[in-house]
């Protein structure tokens, strides 16, 4: 019983003061004076991160092959495969509870990425960012490889704030469409309903795409 009471109390703890995006930094110095962070498998196997933690960025991952076992993100268990494409935001307690085995890639950032622009203020209206939304949805090969090809370009130009900035937000419009085909397409009994409530958050991405012409 004092064991199960230690090892709750840390997680507890853990949970309410464990910053992922600072312990992965850690492990990749050339990202710690920039406001987002680019992780792959690697990077997961050497923070060596079991017990559950909090999110206080955003996060668009990508597995492209492998399984990646089962991702619990606010308190709902997902499955991770080739192709699922997976969305946190500040505030969500998540944990893995497979292996991070899987080839992926996620980019964590946060609003300060978008200083000075209107791109962070349609962050946290979007319901993959927040808490009860879905968080993992599966993309097919083209999508995938649509993503890919973005975090790709980011890989290359990574030491250019205002493009990675502009990519990043091609990212989350991305997302949010592959979400609004998911909710058409996976439950047409409530499609009526969905689509209204993705609509105005996808007219909000395009009222927002302009942005993408000028520099941050």
């Amino acid at each position: 019983l004092f064991i199960f009471n230690t090892e709750f109390k840390l997680s507890r703890m853990k949970l309410n003061s464990f910053n992922l995006y600072e312990r992965l930094k850690s492990y990749h110095n050339e990202y710690l004076p920039e406001p987002f962070l680019l992780v792959n498998q690697d990077s997961y196997r050497k923070a060596a991160i079991t017990l559950p933690f909090r999110t206080f960025t955003y996060g668009i991952g990508i597995t492209y092959k492998g399984d990646g076992g089962l991702f619990k993100i606010g308190g709902v268990e997902y499955e991770t495969k080739k192709g699922s494409l997976i969305t946190v935001g500040p505030g969500i307690a998540s944990q893995w509870l497979g292996n991070c085995n899987a080839l992926h890639d996620t980019i964590y950032f946060t609003e300060e990425l978008f200083k000075n622009s209107l791109r962070s203020t349609v962050l946290n209206s979007l319901p993959f960012f927040i808490h009860g939304g879905k968080h993992v949805i599966r993309l097919n090969t083209e999508k995938m490889n649509n993503i890919r090809s973005v975090i790709d370009l980011i890989k290359t130009i990574r030491n250019n704030k205002e493009a990675v900035a502009g990519l990043v937000y091609t990212l989350v419009q991305l997302t949010a469409e592959f979400h609004n085909e998911e909710v058409n397409t996976r439950m047409p009994a409530m499609r009526k309903k969905h689509t209204h409530s993705y609509f105005n958050v996808f007219k909000a991405l395009q009222a927002y795409k302009y942005i993408l012409q000028f520099p941050l």
